[in-house]
């Protein structure tokens, strides 16, 4: 289903590991909209991808 576009991932923000506390703490507030992705590498800077709050 994923490979013919029937179902799309949903993320909600990126954090790179060294914010993994953050990305906790957001899954708890249960005001997330998608998936919450812990980067392992090649990721300084956390990226939002909700859009303009």
């Amino acid at each position: 289903m994923i490979e013919d576009k029937q179902i799309d991932s949903i993320v909600d923000t990126v954090y790179p590991m060294r914010q993994a506390a953050d990305a906790h703490r957001r899954v708890d507030t249960e005001q997330r909209v998608g998936a919450i992705v812990i980067a392992i590498a090649d990721a300084d800077v956390a990226r939002d991808t909700r859009g303009p709050s």
